[in-house]
């Protein structure tokens, strides 16, 4: 007889299992049969059997009796089990900590923002995110196992989870943190991305583009930044370094021509030198806040006009601070955009290379910290 080769068998268990939990993830509330679950990941009925008497065994998925009325014995009906650990989910910077936990599927158990006080040190940062964790924490069962970490910095990050560079906090950089969140949370598995990586993985996964493969999300702040995704995939470059703005000694005078922050060129001595804090009077109907905000937008045009030349994206989301108020942000944009595509033979645009432009789903506070949660997820060993 010719001997099997168990490691094979054992990889092509786990990938039984692994293609079986991701059908259940994919909704997490849905109860469905062995049966349902066969035709879903096109696997056996045995094969689904016994892979969901290991999940179950491992906890991450629950049973319940088939429910009678029918001929024959009721069918049993399986679940994910989203009560089986929970994700913490942070966004750091400078003016703001937004942190968020969820259990396994996604639901929202404790949502705490707070400003932080001055940091300029690791341990500083790690201080401040244990302190808001514990507040997440507080109010939920201590046996349920924290599964993930998650924590969004203000700029791009290394293979080693160090802050490289962040215009938003210059005095953060070089912040290596990562090892410190892994002692305090053995058992669990620990995430540090950028921020701005982050707010466009919650548009993919949930909001304004899921199911879009080519499109570049902007989001205006105090410091605007912008994200590429192509195919499907955020575009992090060969460093991690993509969408990163260099810092600038003096400003040139094309504002056109570069990424270089505009708070002194379009703030000036204002008195409110916060976006949150122009934003909120403009809504109020200040209109020397309006104008700030039109010059803004203006400004950031032609910057958003050269990636949709570069990318050609299908769809251009808008998002941060600004997009409370749509009507400054979107008409220089649009008008932007437009002129960027060009004129057909006749003369006039060629709206079918027009992208969309949509609003983001996620407000600023809440974006980080759920592309957080998602990112999270997929760094959890979900093996049996």
């Amino acid at each position: 007889m010719t001997a099997i080769d168990t490691s094979d068998v054992t990889s092509l268990r786990r990938l039984n299992a692994q293609t079986t939990l991701d059908c259940l993830r994919a909704e997490p509330t849905t109860w469905v049969t062995v049966r349902e679950l066969a035709v879903r990941t096109k696997l056996s009925r045995p094969t689904v059997s016994r892979v969901l008497e290991d999940l179950e065994q491992a906890g991450w998925v629950r049973s319940v009796a088939g429910l009678p009325g029918g001929t024959g014995r009721p069918a049993r009906r399986f679940c994910f089990n989203g009560a089986a650990g929970l994700i913490l989910s942070v966004e750091a910077g400078p003016f703001a900590f937004n942190a968020m936990l969820a259990d396994l599927a996604g639901t929202t158990q404790a949502e705490v923002s707070r400003r932080p006080p001055v940091i300029t040190t690791s341990e500083e940062l790690v201080g401040f995110f244990q302190e808001l964790a514990a507040e997440c924490l507080a109010g939920v069962d201590p046996g349920i196992p924290l599964r993930a970490v998650s924590l969004g910095l203000p700029g791009p990050v290394d293979e080693q989870g160090r802050l490289r560079v962040s215009i938003t906090a210059p005095e953060w950089d070089g912040f290596d943190v990562r090892d410190t969140l892994r002692g305090l949370y053995p058992e669990a598995a620990v995430l540090i991305g950028r921020t701005g990586e982050f707010d466009t993985l919650a548009e993919i996964t949930s909001g304004a583009l899921v199911g879009v493969k080519n499109a570049v999300h902007v989001t205006f702040s105090d410091r605007c930044r912008a994200t590429l995704v192509v195919g499907g995939r955020i575009v992090r470059g060969a460093h991690g370094m993509a969408g990163a703005r260099p810092r600038t000694h003096g400003v040139g005078k094309n504002l056109a021509a570069s990424w270089t922050p505009l708070r002194d060129l379009i703030y000036g001595d204002h008195p409110r030198q916060r976006m949150s804090e122009i934003v909120a009077a403009a809504q109020e109907g200040s209109e020397a806040d309006v104008e700030v905000l039109t010059r803004y937008a203006h400004a950031l045009a032609p910057r958003v006009s050269f990636l949709v030349r570069a990318v050609a994206p299908e769809v251009l989301v808008v998002g941060g601070q600004l997009l409370a108020l749509p009507d400054i942000a979107l008409p220089p944009l649009v008008a932007a955009v437009r002129a960027s595509a060009g004129l057909d033979r006749r003369g006039s645009v060629d709206e079918s290379r027009l992208p969309e432009v949509r609003l983001a789903h996620y407000s600023p506070a809440h974006a980080g910290p759920t592309g957080g949660l998602h990112a999270a997820l997929s760094a959890i060993d979900w093996t049996v």
